[in-house]
């Protein structure tokens, strides 16, 4: 591609004024190269004397650059969204990457400018969560060091230092007669928690959400509860199948790894399998998927097959990012209220509008960074107040 074809593309993205095809194009250039350094330094040399501030103002362009290969392949949005166009594409704001939107409409025209909180609200900066113990006895995980803090049985439980949670046989027996459980919460604004269970599973536990285990998995089976979201990474034991039960869904396994979203504010439970094989039952009947797929179980048990999953995308909130295809601002703000801990409240006629988006790192921003990158898409608008965010069309 000449250099003036690839300036042109670039300035036509960066100006919301780029066609589906276009995006394609510079998308398709990006990805097909294998050097990044070289990549990033091109994109930075053909700007760099770039003086049409009106065009292209204060531009970070590695933040473009990094935009550019996180971002989704438009040939699949375009058959949903067939004249998708830019909305907005925010520089210099983030830490580490950028947002861009799409959707159906083109946002309203306007200058580009910020919008001020007066009020704002920190991300996550410690784990709260709680386990409950088997005799009733409660532990909050931030207010103790890291070391073991309790042995259940021949089951020692152990803070490590990066604050994930273990537990780990000191003999070889059992230790208990009956099973004994330990519940782990994780509220809303807290950070994930990372647990080791006891036959060296790996469960991480999204914010607002809750996993019930036995201190030993002694029986026929391993069989834990959830709600919520939570990504599993379970240990190959063929004699031990590895069961999730949400109300009456049941997700089974030998050894791989897989995203629950069980959530009880949302509409469907949704089983994302990136390795191995699983088994979801419901009792009006089953699917078994393979690596890519996910089970949509629908509120009236209804069990749908989703083919090509964009697995980045299920798993972001676990690499501390906010991914959006296609989602409503309903289902936006669901996300963002957990890991920020607000009320959301909406006033005035709910846009329908579909968002796609990608905020590297956002988690880790205030909550004000990420509705400011809404905001400047001219569709929707919000106000803080202490601890509850309202939602309001743009008119």
């Amino acid at each position: 591609m000449s250099n003036d074809r690839l300036k042109y593309l670039i300035e036509q993205y960066v100006s919301n004024s780029s066609s589906p095809e276009e995006i394609q194009e510079l998308f398709n250039w990006i990805k097909k190269s294998n050097d990044d350094v070289l990549i990033k330094a091109k994109i930075e040399e053909l700007f760099s004397s770039y003086d049409n501030k009106e065009v292209l103002p204060d531009v970070d362009w590695e933040s473009v650059y990094l935009n550019i290969i996180s971002a989704p392949d438009l040939r699949k949005k375009t058959r949903i969204l067939p004249r998708v166009a830019i909305a907005a594409l925010i520089t210099g704001v983030l830490l580490s990457g950028m947002f861009f939107l799409f959707f159906n409409k083109k946002a309203t025209d306007g200058p580009d400018q910020g919008f001020v909180f007066t009020e704002d609200i920190k991300a996550p900066e410690t784990n709260k969560a709680i386990i409950t113990l088997g005799d009733g006895s409660v532990v909050y995980l931030d207010s103790i060091a890291s070391g073991a803090f309790v042995i259940q049985g021949d089951v020692k439980i152990t803070k490590l230092p990066n604050g994930q949670i273990s537990y780990e046989s000191v003999s070889d027996m059992q230790g208990f007669v009956n099973p004994v459980y330990n519940t782990l919460f994780n509220p809303k604004g807290s950070e994930i928690i990372n647990l080791t269970l006891n036959d060296g599973s790996k469960v991480w536990l999204n914010s607002g959400s809750s996993i019930s285990y036995p201190v030993v998995f002694s029986g026929a089976e391993r069989k834990v509860q959830i709600t919520g979201e939570a990504y599993f990474e379970v240990t190959h034991d063929l004699k031990k199948a590895f069961i999730v039960e949400k109300d009456d869904m049941e997700v089974q396994v030998l050894g791989t790894n897989f995203n629950i979203n069980a959530y009880d504010d949302e509409d469907d439970i949704k089983v994302t399998l990136l390795e191995g094989s699983v088994k979801i039952e419901n009792g009006l009947e089953s699917k078994v998927i393979t690596p890519g797929q996910q089970v949509i179980i629908k509120e009236n048990a209804e069990m749908l097959v989703r083919n090509s999953v964009n697995l980045e995308a299920v798993i972001a909130w676990k690499n501390g990012r906010f991914v959006f295809e296609e989602e409503n601002i309903q289902s936006v703000m669901r996300q963002i209220s957990r890991w920020y801990n607000v009320e959301v409240t909406y006033e005035g006629e709910v846009t329908n509008e579909k968002f796609v988006g990608v905020i590297s790192r956002s988690r880790y921003q205030n909550i004000s960074k990420i509705l400011d990158l809404f905001e400047k898409t001219g569709i929707v608008k919000f106000s803080i107040d202490g601890e509850k965010v309202t939602v309001k069309p743009n008119k």
